[in-house]
């Protein structure tokens, strides 16, 4: 491995949550690319934007120049998903 792909890293997170992390986020960016082919200008629902893969969706979406529109049932998830990067109209349904 080149060692610019190595860094230090400080985390609270537990080894398990902080070893599945790039499995969301390659998930999200394959479903968001390789399947949906998104480009920038485009509009995204993204429906559980607080799950794991919801989450790294929203992160990629966004730099990506898409408008997310997160989807969600849990109270007070609007926190979350704009925290994420949602830049679109957050729906949250009690």
């Amino acid at each position: 491995m080149p060692l610019q792909h190595v860094f230090p890293l400080q985390t609270t997170l537990e080894w398990a949550t902080l070893a599945a992390k790039p499995e969301y986020y390659a998930t999200a960016w394959s479903c968001l690319f390789a399947n949906l082919r998104i480009r920038a200008s485009e509009v995204l629902f993204v429906r559980g934007g607080t799950s794991a893969i919801g989450q790294a969706a929203i992160t990629i979406a966004k730099l990506e120049g898409v408008t997310v529109f997160p989807f969600e049932h849990i109270p007070d998830a609007h926190r979350l998903m704009e925290a994420n990067g949602a830049n679109g109209k957050i729906i949250v349904v009690h």
